[in-house]
Parts: C-alpha cells; structure tokens; sequence
C-alpha cells in the first residue's frame, strides 16, 4: 500500500521550473525526492562525482582484506604481518588520496 496519498499540484514560471529542473539534476534525485527533501528543512546535496565512487570501492576493498586478515588471525592465533603491513599502507595512501582529492584547497 502507498504510504504517500496525497497529490499535490502548484504552478511555476518557466525560470523557476529551469531552476528547479537544475537543481534537481545537480543531487541525481527526481522532482519528489528532492522537494521531499526540502519540505523535511534538509539541504540535499549535489551527487558525488565518479572519483567518489571509485574512491569508495577502494575503501570496500581494503576493508575486505582486512576483515579477511582478521578472521584469519582469529582462526590461527596469529596476524599474518606481511598481508596487515600491506593492507595498512594501501590503507594510509587511501586516506591520503581521499584528502587530495576532496579536502585540499585547489
């Protein structure tokens, strides 16, 4: 069953509609999440470029490995020092590149 019943309709001027047109593409949302999100008093947020992305499925990977390190050392009573060595400094240039790329003045 919908949650959301009722219908709400509004006119606007060509410019707003452009307005909000492009604002909406900007956060990748379609018209009703993003007035939703304005009506709950948040600011959505333009959707992240495709380093983000690629950033994020580095840092999925190396969580994986180190879970993997993990459990390993968990079943042998022992941390398999090479493989944690490696995955800690893929880890450190990972945070590295993050802050370059999305926290340093350009």
């Amino acid at each position: 069953m919908r949650t959301r019943t009722v219908d709400i309709h509004f006119r606007m001027t060509p410019s707003e509609a452009k307005r909000l047109d492009a604002n909406v593409k900007k956060t990748g949302m379609n018209r009703s999440e993003y007035l939703r999100t304005l009506v709950e008093g948040k600011q959505p947020c333009e959707k992240p470029d495709e380093a983000f992305y690629e950033m994020m499925g580095e840092m999925r990977a190396i969580g994986i490995n180190l879970n993997q390190i993990a459990a390993k050392a968990n079943v042998l009573g022992f941390v398999d020092q090479p493989r944690y060595e490696k995955e800690a400094a893929r880890w450190r240039q990972f945070m590295l590149a993050v802050k370059e790329k999305f926290l340093e003045p350009k």
